[in-house]
């Protein structure tokens, strides 16, 4: 009786995002962690892809551009996540392109998480709203210009409290 060594796909199955809408929690790195998202420019037009993306087969419920990745929670109506970052990648890389940016952008690949629990989800887009908190950039997470939500077009600090957040926000998005 052999042991084989079980291989863990890298990715979420198709069949996970077949019925009905699921979040997820994506993150995009840059090509070799360079801080492709260094300025406004750059920056903004990462902002404007989301932006331009946000639907009804995706919401963009938060995200956060940072210097070397960009952290995006996302509620997908049926598709698979790939189809999303596939899509966000290509416009961003197109944006850059446009003011001169002509190195790769993008590391291979993406990380993706299903949040299975309404607790899940705030917790995915406090970590995402807080990310420029945690790396030092500011002191508050409103400060840093490259996050927000598609969604919802002003959030506060009442929206990261659990029970303030619930009552707003789930006849919205499911």
């Amino acid at each position: 009786m052999g042991f084989g060594l079980r291989t863990r796909k890298h990715h979420l199955s198709v069949d996970v995002f077949t019925n009905d809408r699921r979040f997820v929690s994506l993150t995009c790195c840059t090509c070799d962690r360079r801080p492709v998202f260094h300025d406004t420019i750059s920056s903004m037009a990462t902002v404007t892809a989301l932006y331009g993306l946000h639907g009804d087969d995706h919401r963009v419920l938060a995200f956060c551009v940072m210097l070397d990745h960009v952290h995006v929670v996302v509620a997908l109506n049926r598709l698979p996540p790939g189809r999303f970052v596939q899509a966000a990648k290509s416009i961003v890389t197109r944006n850059l392109r446009d003011t001169g940016e002509h190195t790769a952008v993008w590391q291979r690949g993406y990380y993706d998480h299903v949040i299975r629990r309404h607790d899940g989800l705030f917790r995915s887009i406090r970590y995402v709203l807080l990310n420029p908190v945690r790396k030092g950039l500011v002191d508050s997470w409103p400060e840093w210009p490259y996050s927000g939500s598609c969604q919802w077009a002003e959030l506060d600090d009442s929206f990261l409290d659990d029970r303030a957040a619930e009552s707003s926000v789930w006849d919205g998005i499911l």
